[in-house]
């Protein structure tokens, strides 16, 4: 499950990150989320990426999730 994967990301291995990254591909929302938190911060070895990060914010805000829509208010 998706608590499963969040737990199980790691810089150390690239598996986590790229089921995050094809969730959030295939839209699914929390992980759009999750995937802007990180190259808003450059976490997991991802280089720090505001406009990337906020693309995958808006997308994730746009599906309705609150955390996303409030770092959208921030981000304006």
């Amino acid at each position: 499950d998706y608590a499963t994967l969040l737990k199980s990301l790691s810089a150390t291995d690239g598996t986590g990150l790229a089921k995050l990254k094809r969730l959030a591909e295939q839209g699914y929302a929390p992980a759009q989320n999750d995937l802007g938190k990180l190259f808003e911060t450059g976490d997991l070895g991802l280089t720090k990426d505001l406009p990337t990060a906020r693309l995958w914010t808006e997308r994730s805000a746009r599906s309705g999730v609150v955390e996303a829509m409030h770092r959208m208010g921030l981000y304006h």
